[in-house]
């Protein structure tokens, strides 16, 4: 009986912790979970550094929302150029990677242009501030997704 209650209590106690640790992780926004007021952190970081208007929020979140959607969808075709890809290593037939860099490229234009339209959003002293953090935010974005960033430029 008594152990049974104090096994009992332990379980409870560990269901507890787990879903206060999934809630922590959800609410702050670590692995590029949505923070509280509904951005991600590179997101929410370039809004507070470019110090954008309620308008320019609006649109820049409408700009951010069609670019994870086209980033999503990329994803889904690097995922499917990749397995054809690696279907080659029985064979050693390499010829599919091509396939593997179009959709890689077609990403970073993705971002590129998605970045461009937030610069061109900006009023003059806001495009300013923007080529000063943009690198500091494309780092974050790179430790977002699970990637070392590069080494600081000297």
């Amino acid at each position: 009986m008594e152990k049974t209650r104090f096994l009992t209590l332990v379980i409870v106690v560990l269901v507890v912790v787990n879903v206060v640790t999934l809630g922590f992780m959800f609410f702050r926004g670590s692995g590029g979970f949505p923070l509280p007021g509904g951005h991600p952190p590179v997101a929410s970081f370039l809004i507070h550094e470019l110090k954008l208007d309620k308008k320019q929020v609006k649109a820049y979140s409408k700009m951010h929302q069609d670019h994870h959607r086209n980033k999503n969808a990329y994803q889904r075709q690097l995922a499917i150029a990749r397995e054809v890809f690696f279907r080659g290593l029985s064979t050693g037939d390499t010829s599919n990677i091509a396939g593997v860099t179009a959709v890689q490229r077609q990403m970073e234009w993705n971002t590129f242009r998605h970045f461009r339209e937030l610069r061109a959003l900006c009023r003059p002293d806001q495009q300013q501030r923007f080529d000063k953090v943009i690198q500091e935010a494309l780092r974050r974005m790179s430790r977002s997704d699970g990637i070392k960033p590069p080494p600081p430029r000297k």
